[in-house]
């Protein structure tokens, strides 16, 4: 009976190991997803500042915000409970590989945000700012004490004042 529990707990082990490794490379092909729409339209922009207008059938397909947005939640939420989780100023090297691809995911997905409603002219719905804010607000609290992770904390700061103009000016950020 003994032997079943330990081979149990090894098998439970190996499973939660599979699915973290599943997880960090979903989260891979999501990031190079959004690199790969953001350069799009990117190109987009650039040809319609030279042909000086915007060309829909040329323009590429962009994720709508729901999507954006359930990817930035599931990120803050991840990044805020390992920081939170971890008492120390360090990560290992392995998890602090992953908070940054998170991290870049978060804010590439932020820029998307933002090209998805200049271009579209699509307006940030205002609960959604609210519990934004709110998460946010609590991994950039969660990470403070990381030195590393200033460069990151820096960046997403920037985009999320572009993104949503009104939360550095109100405090409701920082």
């Amino acid at each position: 009976m003994r032997r079943d529990k330990t081979s149990g707990d090894s098998d439970s082990i190996r499973q939660t190991r599979f699915t973290e490794i599943l997880a960090v490379q979903i989260y891979r092909i999501a990031f190079l997803i959004m690199k790969f729409l953001c350069s799009q339209a990117k190109e987009a922009v650039k040809r319609a500042e030279e042909l000086e207008f915007l060309d829909l059938a040329h323009f590429p397909e962009l994720p709508m915000p729901d999507i954006l947005h359930g990817l930035q939640d599931q990120v803050v939420c991840i990044v805020t409970e390992i920081f939170e989780a971890n008492g120390s100023s360090t990560l290992n090297p392995e998890t602090e590989k992953v908070c940054q691809l998170l991290l870049v995911t978060l804010e590439t997905s932020l820029y998307m945000e933002l090209c998805v409603s200049q271009s579209c002219g699509i307006r940030p719905v205002l609960g959604r700012l609210e519990d934004f804010c709110k998460g946010i607000k609590a991994m950039l609290q969660a990470i403070e004490k990381h030195s590393s992770f200033e460069p990151f904390v820096r960046s997403l700061t920037e985009i999320t004042s572009l993104l949503y103009p009104g939360l550095l000016h109100n405090n409701l950020l920082m």
